[in-house]
């Protein structure tokens, strides 16, 4: 699932402003604009990514204007938001070193001498138990069940990177979201799922030929994430956002003839 999911293709995916609609943040009031600010931890530190749009307005893409600026702050660090759009102005990133625990990560959208602040609290670290390394799984196997570190709050959700290969030795590369079952003690999916899944997209990147192959294996990485929102200031527009992210991938080698 990408961070900006749902967001103007400009932001989730570059696409320049001549091929979308883009005003700039100064013409706005604080009221108008709608933060997303997405926040992940790693072991080298903290990464910011950031993008405005207007209110729920999805194709209104709000380019940060000279006189506002975006920073993060973390533990008393404040580092400012730079330019990630090749210069279109309609993404921003940045990174502090921090490895602490659970930080508190702050965002503000800055006008002159007023702060519009977002603040998360990121969730604690977790690691898969089981199974461990790279996971060989077949059709016949009916299930994967993972097991994790700690129980998750917030949302949690997998995503995954597909390379495989069909039937009549062609083959394609591919990322999507698949719904994870809950069992008491473990999250679950269940092979017939993944296969359903893998061929409806082997069929979409086959513009939706209904004569393609059938998919026969896969290396798939599975990225497990959680997720958890904190508090937008109330001068920004109702739908802004703040998440903070934990995530960590999983190798599988699916084979769906055995």
């Amino acid at each position: 699932m990408d961070p900006f999911d749902g967001w103007p293709d400009a932001i989730a995916e570059g696409v320049t402003c001549g091929l979308t609609n883009c005003t700039e943040s100064s013409v706005l009031s604080p009221g108008e604009i709608a933060t997303n600010f997405i926040i992940t931890q790693n072991n080298s530190g903290i990464r910011i990514d950031a993008g405005l749009g207007k209110s729920l307005n999805l194709i209104t893409v709000v380019r940060l204007s000279d006189s506002d600026k975006l920073t993060a702050t973390v533990n008393g660090q404040t580092v400012p938001l730079s330019d990630s759009s090749n210069g279109e102005r309609v993404r921003y990133s940045g990174t502090v070193s921090n490895i602490s625990a659970q930080p508190v990560v702050s965002v503000s959208l800055q006008r002159g001498p007023d702060s519009y602040p977002a603040s998360v609290t990121l969730p604690a670290g977790f690691d898969i138990i089981a199974p461990a390394g790279t996971v060989n799984l077949g059709r016949s196997a009916g299930k994967l069940r993972v097991q994790f570190s700690r129980s998750m709050s917030g949302s949690f959700y997998v995503s995954m990177v597909a390379n495989c290969q069909r039937s009549d030795g062609t083959g394609f590369t591919d990322n999507t979201d698949i719904n994870p079952k809950q069992d008491p003690d473990a999250y679950r999916i269940d092979t017939a799922d993944l296969d359903a899944i893998l061929n409806e997209r082997s069929k979409a990147r086959n513009n939706n030929n209904p004569n393609t192959a059938l998919v026969t294996r896969c290396g798939i990485d599975l990225i497990w994430t959680n997720s958890v929102k904190g508090n937008v200031s109330s001068k920004l527009n109702k739908y802004s956002e703040i998440r903070g992210l934990r995530t960590v991938s999983q190798r599988i080698e699916y084979d769906a003839r055995g």
